[in-house]
This record gives C-alpha cells, sequence and structure tokens, in this order.
C-alpha cells in the first residue's frame, strides 16, 4: 500500500531557529545552526522507523532536479557541505524521528526552509514561498517566531 505523506512545512525569517526546532523534533543534531542565516536550501526529513535512531541516510539534488550526491549516511558534516554548495536546490533525508510512531498509511516528512528575509540572497525567499505555495502538497505549515525580534516587518 502507498504511504500518504504528512507534510510539516518549517518557515521563519533567518536565525529565528527552525533548524534548532527541528533537530530536536528528530532527537539529534542534524541540521547546522547557527545565529545567522544558515539554511541555503529546502532540507526534507522523511520519518521511517525501520532506520536505527540517530542514523540518517540523504541525498542531494542541483538545480537542474539531477541527483548530484547518492544515497547515503549522512551527517551533520555532511549536510553542512551540501548546503553550502551553491548548486544545491533540495535535500532529501530519511531517519526514525524519535518522537514520532510512524502509522501504516501516513509518513511524517518535516521540511526546514531558508529564511525568506535574507537580503543578501532574494534566492531564499523565492525557494521558501514555491514550497510553500506547492498546492500538491497543501502542507501544514510551522511557523517558528523569534521572540527577540517581534517588532519587525520580517514576520
Amino acid at each position: 500500500m502507498q504511504k500518504t505523506t504528512f507534510d510539516v512545512i518549517v518557515v521563519a525569517t533567518m536565525s529565528a531557529g527552525k533548524s534548532t526546532v527541528i533537530n530536536a523534533l528528530i532527537g539529534k543534531e542534524l541540521l547546522h545552526s547557527a545565529n545567522e542565516a544558515t539554511t541555503a536550501t529546502i532540507a526534507q526529513i522523511t520519518d521511517n522507523d525501520a532506520m536505527p535512531t540517530g542514523e540518517f541516510i540523504g541525498r542531494r539534488f542541483d538545480k537542474s532536479g539531477n541527483e548530484v550526491n547518492g544515497l547515503q549516511k549522512v551527517s551533520l558534516e555532511t549536510l553542512k557541505e551540501w548546503n553550502s554548495l551553491p548548486d544545491t536546490k533540495l535535500i532529501q533525508l530519511e531517519g526514525n524521528v524519535i518522537g514520532i510512531h510512524e502509522r501504516e498509511n501516513v509518513r511524517l516528512v518535516i521540511t526546514d526552509t531558508p529564511g525568506p528575509n535574507n537580503n543578501q540572497d532574494t534566492e531564499h525567499a523565492r525557494t521558501t514561498m514555491q514550497h510553500i505555495q506547492d498546492s500538491v502538497r497543501n502542507p501544514l505549515i510551522l511557523y517558528i517566531l523569534n521572540a527577540t525580534q517581534l517588532g519587525t516587518n520580517d514576520d
């Protein structure tokens, strides 16, 4: 039986804590987080309870949609490198999300997005908005508010 995906897209301004929240959800520091623009591309994490806890595999796709790094075991260092490469469009990851019990016909996919308010790179906003507006996915959007920046117009 084909599994339906339950997409949760995590969105916020840059440095609001998107990757930190996702790392907490998956139970591992896998996505790079820092107090600066860190995420430059879309990273999708698919829950797979059959995988050992703490182990993640992934692949990287370029802007043309070609798989440029095949399926392999990944770490924080791997993802830092892939995220920094200018031709990266999408990183697909899979692992056991510890707080989620996989259901028979539904699979959780958590998506990290770039902060759309990065003035140095307007591509971040386009990438995030294209992903949010994908009518095929019809995702749940988890919006993270940066409590230290509540008075700004970025949100």
